[in-house]
């Protein structure tokens, strides 16, 4: 199967850079460090008083996805907006367009080494993650449905990104809008998830549709991005 020629040279460029790395280290430090944190109170808690409080295994639990979602949704943007836009700012994306490469080609090589880094960050996460599994009360579905979800996340985010990329001429101007639109949507699904018993929606309900919607939205900010780049 032939390489997206983007996508590799992006994927080049990104590991001679130590940014991915040490992110991934700090990343895995913290959450790490919470962990430690964690247990070493509860241990303490168990030897004045004889009681272990499992439900602070949960807490952290929680604490910890909340921390690696916030990472991700500030990370994505962050990586995706400037793609195209950087390109424009250094007069490389007129050179692009005129090689043999379709707007497509551009597009996704660009979201495919977003996706990569991001989809390695939180790879190197889930043996954190699951140190919650030992202590009861959280199953690997719920680990790998969190996971599923954070990535369909990252993907509407890189779209997002890509589009506002591809619609401004600074990487400044399209990382803001990203951000506000990713703020936005978010900030709408968060809204609604407080709704759900008027909508009469159950949670599950609910996370599969935003399985479902996510990838749609995804695939149709990348088609206006695709839209964008196309000669008239």
């Amino acid at each position: 199967m032939k390489r997206n020629p983007i996508y590799q040279k992006d994927e080049l460029l990104s590991n001679r850079s130590p940014i991915l790395p040490v992110l991934m280290l700090s990343t895995n430090a913290v959450l790490a460090f919470l962990v430690l944190i964690n247990i070493y109170s509860v241990s303490g808690n168990a030897a004045q008083t004889g009681e272990i409080r499992y439900s602070a295994f949960l807490e952290l639990y929680y604490i910890l996805l909340l921390l690696l979602f916030l990472l991700i949704l500030l990370l994505a943007p962050a990586l995706s907006a400037p793609a195209i836009s950087g390109e424009r700012e250094r007069k490389t994306l007129s050179l692009l367009l005129s090689t043999a490469l379709r707007p497509v080609d551009i597009i996704l090589g660009k979201l495919f080494s977003v996706l990569s880094s991001i989809f390695l960050l939180l790879l190197s996460t889930a043996p954190i993650l699951a140190c919650t599994l030992l202590y009861g009360g959280i199953r690997f579905p719920e680990l790998f449905l969190f996971l599923l979800f954070s990535f369909l996340s990252a993907l509407f985010s890189s779209s997002l990104g890509l589009f506002f990329s591809s619609a401004q001429r600074s990487s400044t101007g399209a990382i803001a809008s990203t951000y506000i639109a990713e703020f936005l949507s978010f900030g709408l699904m968060l809204l609604l998830f407080f709704f759900l018993p008027e909508l009469s929606l159950t949670p599950l309900l609910y996370y599969i549709l935003l399985c479902l919607i996510l990838p749609l939205l995804s695939v149709l900010f990348l088609t206006l991005a695709c839209l964008r780049l196309s000669p008239p």
